[in-house]
């Protein structure tokens, strides 16, 4: 749990996400009645992957991890982490909030869509939750 998890471990997830995560959303590809959100991180470092998995599993937060694969123009094999569920997502989100420096606006809009959809089990999308992935994609243009 939080309690028994560094600050300095959150704080050092919190940088990694300002510098190397991407926060996601965009409506459901199977209805517009939904939207889907997610943070990834990649790196080619499998040490870093081991220890951004460790911090997740200490926080309880649900994730999927990639095998490597090669990108373009890239000489080593890339690994992909993803966090996708609401409630996994909202969970981190307010564990790095603190520390986040350049992705601060971005998830500041994220949890307060993410405030309203883990609070019931069966969410019904607001007008406002409209603009959530059109909102994150004008944030990252002034980051």
């Amino acid at each position: 749990m939080l309690e028994e998890l560094p600050a300095t471990r959150v704080a050092w997830l919190a940088g990694l996400v300002d510098g190397e995560g991407c926060l996601y959303a965009r409506h459901s590809t199977k209805t517009q009645n939904s939207i889907e959100v997610r943070l990834e991180l990649q790196t080619v470092s499998l040490t870093m992957i081991d220890a951004v998995a460790e911090i997740l599993d200490a926080l309880n937060v649900s994730y999927t991890r990639e095998a490597p694969r090669m990108q373009p123009k890239s000489t080593r094999p890339a690994i992909r982490l993803r966090v996708t569920p609401k409630a996994s997502l909202h969970k981190l989100l307010t564990a790095l909030l603190p520390y986040l420096v350049n992705k601060r606006p971005e998830a500041v809009r994220l949890l307060a869509f993410l405030d309203a959809a883990v609070a019931v089990k069966h969410y019904r999308l607001q007008p406002a939750d409209h603009l959530v992935a059109h909102d994150l994609k004008a944030l990252k243009r002034l980051a």
